[in-house]
């Protein structure tokens, strides 16, 4: 069966990201730019918890 379309997720080290990021890029999105035909949508999500209240000016600056 011939996929039309691929789609994976993971979880990155916080200490670590960029270098995982780059990683994630080198190995797998770096595949799909050389194909001309191909959509390419990259997507960031970042979860934070925390007991305590935000900074007002820490939310602000994530939006």
């Amino acid at each position: 069966m011939v996929k039309k379309q691929i789609y994976g997720c993971g979880k990155v080290n916080p200490l670590t990201a960029g270098r995982e990021f780059g990683q994630i890029v080198d190995g797998a999105i770096a595949q799909f730019i050389s194909q001309s035909d191909e959509k390419i949508t990259f997507k960031i999500e970042i979860e934070v918890e925390d007991e305590k209240d935000f900074d007002e000016n820490l939310q602000q600056g994530t939006r």
